[in-house]
């Protein structure tokens, strides 16, 4: 039961030298350890679209998006925290806290007319950036995440995912190794090994507070839809189901899907270019 609710919330959808303390369920939002977040800026446009990546992953994953659409856009590509080349020195591995880096970003660079491309766990970052940001981003654009926004987390099922939490942490890489296979269609051993190795090197103590934290926010999204003042955009990946009636009934503005079948929860890199044709159908409009 855990392991699923842990699943769906990646689906709602890394180096410390801390030990995980964090309740996911119970802690203070507004703690905050300001870290060193490695980003790119590519390309022209007066659009910028900033690339959120998933649990795990990093900017590269977004590549073949990169080499795509930087004539028409400008690109920011970033690490998250505990990601790729940027920062570890946190304790608190929280969506709020990832929200605020990206915010950090936005004001420094003055983005404006920003949309956010968020895989996976990027969604529910995204959603926090977006209602920090509400004058800058204009738009989000869902990579295979909050297909569920209808789930809840009951008060007795805490235990039990921090219980899950724990074996998660005394198993891994073995458990994460297994995990991502999972997620993937794509026969391509190059992105099967690509994507396991990531999972693999992960450092638990940063990887699966994280994932625990993803638990409540994604349990939590619905609200955050409801404050987003523009249409949610998607695209989803066939392979799992999505609760449509939910986000109907919590998307104000309206939501628009475009769906991809053949490959897994990571159709950037499974099928870059019937990916990219997606995007640009969105950012179309």
């Amino acid at each position: 039961m855990y392991k699923q609710l842990l699943f769906l919330a990646l689906l709602a959808d890394c180096k410390s030298q801390q030990s995980p303390t964090l309740d996911p369920f119970h802690y203070d939002p507004k703690a905050y350890d300001r870290v060193r977040i490695h980003y790119q800026i590519k390309g022209n446009g007066d659009t910028t679209l900033v690339f959120i990546h998933g649990w795990n992953l990093d900017h590269t994953y977004w590549q073949p998006q990169a080499l795509h659409f930087a004539s028409c856009y400008r690109l920011v590509l970033l690490d998250l925290a505990g990601c790729g080349a940027s920062g570890t020195n946190r304790t608190h591995w929280t969506v709020e806290s990832f929200a605020r880096d990206i915010t950090r970003i936005i004001h420094k660079e003055r983005l404006e007319k920003v949309v956010l491309v968020a895989h996976s766990l990027g969604g529910e970052i995204a959603l926090e950036v977006a209602a920090a940001n509400p004058q800058a981003v204009i738009g989000i654009i869902g990579v295979d995440n909050l297909k569920n926004v209808g789930m809840t987390i009951q008060e007795g099922d805490e235990k039990g995912i921090q219980a899950y939490g724990q074996e998660f942490m005394a198993t891994y890489p073995k458990m994460a190794e297994a995990m991502a296979p999972d997620m993937i269609l794509s026969k391509d051993s190059a992105v099967i090994q690509r994507i396991v190795q990531s999972y693999r090197q992960a450092d638990p103590r940063i990887a699966v507070p994280t994932l625990l934290n993803l638990c409540p926010k994604a349990a939590a999204a619905k609200h955050k839809l409801g404050q987003m003042p523009f249409a949610m955009q998607f695209i989803m990946c066939t392979n799992t189901p999505c609760d449509e009636a939910a986000l109907k009934t919590y998307c104000q503005h309206g939501y628009r899907i475009v769906r991809l079948d053949s490959c897994g929860h990571f159709p950037m890199i499974e099928r870059p270019r019937a990916f990219n044709q997606a995007l640009h159908e969105l950012l179309r409009g």
